[in-house]
């Protein structure tokens, strides 16, 4: 049998020692949470929720072997049954900093930590693809920024950065919402903030957003330190406003890609694009729109 719901509202620690069963949702809010009753023994029968959260803002998270006082670990993550509609972790107010290391999720989870100077860190490679539906990843930090030096990928879900990111490592980061061409669909791919290098130029991105997912950046790319090489490996349509880069390569697009013009806040001169490596820019898709006004 089931029950119809479970809930921790507030604890130092809470341990699931074998299976957890609901029909609707799951809520525990404690600073330590560990599931102890082996893979897949954590379950909603109805398609519900998971929340799991620290007792205060300022408590860190780790997940997947990240340093955090809350320590979500890969065995906690196994023990998460897929058909959850919704994963969350973290605090919508939470000001403290999340590690993400090496975590695979089977379904779609929201990191919070989206409180005045919260932060969130992806150190390791983070995908949905545990098991076959397409789960998206969404990571809300508050504007101060979130840090992004390890790959993400979905198999059909969805990417949103919700605010300010940083892209970090010194090499090349890849978002894929077709989890490797395995969905080729894939799904869309957005930054709602603005985005930039941690070093001028170091830092390369690439995006494959499929032949039905669009790219979106909403804020400046580049403008407190240029970005390395941005890749677009495929996208339905691409929308930036804004962008300072080694250097910007659309391989495929199926649709517009729309280059609008940025109010860069460095530097003299309002833009649509920048680029200063040799490569320099290649787009290829079936529209081209570039408004500098």
């Amino acid at each position: 049998s089931a029950l119809v719901a479970f809930n921790v509202t507030s604890a130092s620690s809470a341990t699931v020692g074998g299976s957890l069963r609901v029909t609707t949702n799951i809520s525990i809010t404690a600073d330590e949470i560990d599931f102890n009753g082996g893979a897949n023994t954590v379950e909603t029968t109805g398609a519900g929720t998971i929340t799991l959260q620290p007792t205060a803002d300022n408590v860190s998270i780790g997940v997947g072997g990240g340093a955090g006082t809350l320590d979500l670990n890969d065995t906690d993550i196994a023990a998460l049954k897929g058909g959850f509609s919704l994963i969350t972790i973290g605090r919508a107010t939470g000001t403290s900093l999340m590690t993400i290391d090496t975590s695979s999720f089977g379904d779609s989870v929201t990191f919070l930590m989206n409180g005045a100077s919260g932060d969130i860190s992806v150190t390791g490679a983070l995908n949905t693809t545990a098991d076959s539906d397409a789960g998206n990843i969404i990571l809300t930090a508050s504007a101060t920024t979130t840090t992004i030096s390890a790959n993400i990928t979905t198999a059909g879900g969805t990417i949103t950065v919700t605010n300010a990111a940083v892209i970090a490592g010194g090499g090349t980061v890849t978002l894929d919402t077709t989890n490797g061409g395995g969905t080729p669909a894939g799904a869309a791919i957005s930054f709602g903030g603005t985005l930039d290098a941690t070093t001028a130029v170091t830092e390369n991105l690439t995006l494959v957003a499929g032949t039905g997912g669009n790219v979106i950046f909403t804020g400046l790319v580049g403008d407190t330190r240029r970005m390395g090489a941005i890749t677009i490996s495929s996208a339905l349509g691409v929308t930036t406003n804004g962008v300072r880069a080694a250097s910007l390569v659309q391989t495929t697009g199926q649709g517009t890609t729309t280059l609008n013009l940025g109010d860069f806040a460095s530097g003299t001169t309002d833009e649509a694009l920048n680029t200063n490596a040799a490569t320099g820019v290649s787009i290829t898709a079936k529209t081209i729109a570039i408004n500098d006004a």
